[in-house]
Protein backbone atom coordinates (compact mmCIF):
# COMPACT_ATOMS: atom_id res chain seq x y z
CA UNK A 1 0.00 0.00 0.00
CA UNK A 2 2.81 2.41 0.85
CA UNK A 3 4.26 2.04 -2.65
CA UNK A 4 1.02 3.51 -3.99
CA UNK A 5 1.12 6.58 -1.74
CA UNK A 6 3.82 8.44 -3.68
CA UNK A 7 4.11 10.33 -6.93
CA UNK A 8 5.82 7.42 -8.68
CA UNK A 9 7.00 3.88 -8.05
CA UNK A 10 10.63 2.95 -8.56
CA UNK A 11 11.62 -0.70 -8.39
CA UNK A 12 13.74 -3.29 -10.14
CA UNK A 13 12.68 -4.78 -13.48
CA UNK A 14 11.89 -8.12 -11.84
CA UNK A 15 9.92 -6.62 -8.93
CA UNK A 16 6.16 -6.74 -8.70
CA UNK A 17 3.36 -5.28 -6.65
CA UNK A 18 1.14 -7.65 -4.72
CA UNK A 19 -2.57 -7.36 -4.01
CA UNK A 20 -4.04 -5.00 -1.46
CA UNK A 21 -4.76 -7.55 1.23
CA UNK A 22 -4.60 -6.41 4.87
CA UNK A 23 -2.66 -8.62 7.23
CA UNK A 24 -3.74 -9.44 10.77
CA UNK A 25 -2.30 -11.28 13.71
CA UNK A 26 -4.57 -14.23 14.32
CA UNK A 27 -4.50 -16.47 17.42
CA UNK A 28 -4.43 -20.16 16.64
CA UNK A 29 -6.08 -22.73 18.89
CA UNK A 30 -2.88 -23.77 20.66
CA UNK A 31 -2.10 -20.18 21.65
CA UNK A 32 0.40 -19.17 18.98
CA UNK A 33 -0.20 -16.02 16.98
CA UNK A 34 0.32 -16.15 13.23
CA UNK A 35 -0.02 -13.56 10.47
CA UNK A 36 -3.10 -14.05 8.35
CA UNK A 37 -4.35 -12.44 5.17
CA UNK A 38 -7.85 -11.01 5.37
CA UNK A 39 -8.88 -12.47 2.01
CA UNK A 40 -7.71 -15.96 2.98
CA UNK A 41 -9.86 -15.94 6.14
CA UNK A 42 -12.88 -14.65 4.20
CA UNK A 43 -12.36 -17.25 1.48
CA UNK A 44 -12.13 -20.07 4.01
CA UNK A 45 -15.26 -18.93 5.84
CA UNK A 46 -17.22 -18.64 2.57
CA UNK A 47 -15.97 -22.07 1.48
CA UNK A 48 -17.26 -23.53 4.76
CA UNK A 49 -20.66 -21.91 4.14
CA UNK A 50 -20.86 -23.29 0.59
CA UNK A 51 -19.67 -26.76 1.53
CA UNK A 52 -21.92 -27.07 4.57
CA UNK A 53 -24.99 -25.84 2.70
CA UNK A 54 -24.38 -28.53 0.05
CA UNK A 55 -23.41 -31.28 2.46
CA UNK A 56 -24.07 -30.78 6.21
CA UNK A 57 -22.39 -34.11 6.94
CA UNK A 58 -19.04 -32.31 6.40
CA UNK A 59 -19.57 -30.36 9.65
CA UNK A 60 -17.19 -32.59 11.68
CA UNK A 61 -14.32 -31.57 9.38
CA UNK A 62 -15.09 -27.87 9.93
CA UNK A 63 -15.64 -28.06 13.72
CA UNK A 64 -11.94 -27.52 14.58
CA UNK A 65 -11.73 -24.54 12.20
CA UNK A 66 -14.97 -22.60 12.71
CA UNK A 67 -14.71 -21.82 16.46
CA UNK A 68 -11.77 -19.48 15.84
CA UNK A 69 -14.03 -17.17 13.82
CA UNK A 70 -15.72 -14.72 16.16
CA UNK A 71 -19.13 -13.34 15.22
CA UNK A 72 -17.69 -10.25 13.52
CA UNK A 73 -14.32 -11.52 12.28
CA UNK A 74 -15.19 -11.87 8.59
CA UNK A 75 -17.04 -8.55 8.53
CA UNK A 76 -14.10 -6.84 10.27
CA UNK A 77 -11.80 -8.26 7.58
CA UNK A 78 -14.16 -7.15 4.78
CA UNK A 79 -14.27 -3.66 6.31
CA UNK A 80 -10.46 -3.54 6.52
CA UNK A 81 -10.14 -4.57 2.87
CA UNK A 82 -12.68 -1.96 1.78
CA UNK A 83 -10.95 0.77 3.77
CA UNK A 84 -7.52 -0.24 2.43
CA UNK A 85 -8.74 0.01 -1.16
CA UNK A 86 -10.44 3.36 -0.50
CA UNK A 87 -7.26 4.76 1.06
CA UNK A 88 -5.09 3.58 -1.84
CA UNK A 89 -7.57 4.95 -4.38
CA UNK A 90 -7.40 8.34 -2.65
CA UNK A 91 -3.60 8.27 -2.63
CA UNK A 92 -3.46 7.39 -6.33
CA UNK A 93 -5.81 10.24 -7.23
CA UNK A 94 -4.03 12.75 -4.99
CA UNK A 95 -0.44 11.81 -5.83
CA UNK A 96 0.47 9.42 -8.62
CA UNK A 97 -2.36 10.35 -11.02
CA UNK A 98 -2.83 13.98 -9.98
CA UNK A 99 -1.88 15.24 -13.46
CA UNK A 100 -4.41 12.96 -15.21
CA UNK A 101 -7.85 14.34 -15.93
CA UNK A 102 -10.67 12.92 -13.85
Amino acid sequence: MLALSGDEILFAANAELGPIDPQFKFPKGEGTIVPSRAQAIIDQFEEAQRELSRNPSKLPAWIPILPKYGPSLCQDYRNAMKLSKEVVRGWLIEYMFKSHSR
